[in-house]
């Protein structure tokens, strides 16, 4: 975007003025004569009040009569508002909305250890508002989960989809630049609600890391550490489909709400099914000895 001023004859001249107070100045400020020294300075103190009460007003006005430039479209500074410094304001408004056009996806300036404390809780079940600010937790089916339609997720996976496995500093860097411009804070909480969605894939000094634990919290935790991870997106993970009924189903086996993700389905089944293994193993068996169909 360009300020273009109205030309001003009057403003030549005394930008002429001043450079010319400004040069005799500095040629001659290691002379030894006294006369010239003060004279010197009287160039000084004059460059000074031309420049504060007649440079700066013209300038001023001539700006106050320009135009605004961006991308070939010429609009009059007086359009926006009388003031300079308000019409750029407003220009500048108008012109943002236009350059980071996916700003709105994720107008949040998360806090830096927000991404942090997201993981830490480990399950969406525990996520409030203060810890997502964008709502990115939805309950989905009486449960609570990661909205993996949200428009902020689907643009980082459209980007992971394209690119593959990218550095996160690469990552970074590029929903800092237009047409996103998202906070970089902001940005890590986004992906942290991913990992715990099992959307993202982690490579963290050779090892892959699909799960939230201490690794994605500490490869996740600042935007130094982040930098140096490989992201990209799982593939092969189960449907949300999937893990609903499976959540659905555990829970009418053992009596205890299960959440739909992968790694709180894997804990119940560790702890419950041995048990089951237990009483039923025989089963089979049983029934045979008794002539029962069904074994």
């Amino acid at each position: 975007i360009f300020l273009l001023g109205r030309s001003n004859p009057e403003l030549e001249s005394l930008a002429i003025e001043v450079f010319r107070c400004q040069e005799i100045a500095r040629l001659h400020r290691n002379d030894p004569d006294q006369e010239v020294k003060d004279y010197c300075n009287a160039q000084v103190t004059r460059a000074l009040k031309v420049t504060e009460e007649q440079l700066k007003p013209v300038i001023r006005r001539s700006l106050q009569q320009g135009s605004f430039v961006f991308r070939g479209q010429v609009e009059a500074v007086q359009n926006f508002d009388p003031d300079l410094l308000e019409a750029s304001k407003k220009r500048l408004q108008n012109v943002a909305q236009q350059v980071f056009s996916r700003y709105g996806e994720a107008a949040e300036r998360a806090e830096t250890t927000l991404a942090e404390k997201f993981l830490r809780v480990g399950s969406p079940a525990g996520i409030d508002s203060k810890l997502d600010p964008l709502g990115l937790v939805k309950k989905i089916g009486g449960s609570f989960t990661v909205d993996v339609s949200n428009k902020a997720i689907v643009s980082i996976r459209d980007y992971l989809n394209q690119y593959g496995t990218v550095e996160g500093k690469r990552v970074l860097d590029d929903f800092s630049r237009d047409p996103f411009g998202w906070s970089q804070d902001t940005l890590r909480y986004i992906l942290a609600a991913m990992l715990m969605a099992g959307e993202l894939k982690l490579k963290i000094s050779g090892r892959e890391v699909t799960q939230t634990g201490q690794q994605g919290i500490d490869a996740l935790k600042t935007n130094k550490s982040f930098g140096a991870v490989g992201v990209s997106l799982r593939e092969g993970r189960p449907s949300m489909d999937l893990l609903l009924k499976a959540a659905e189903r555990l829970t009418d086996l053992i009596g205890e709400s299960v959440m739909p993700l992968e790694q709180e389905i894997s804990k119940q089944v560790v702890k419950h099914f041995p048990r089951f293994q237990h009483d039923y193993g025989p089963l089979a068996e049983r029934l045979r000895a008794l002539g029962m169909v069904g074994t």
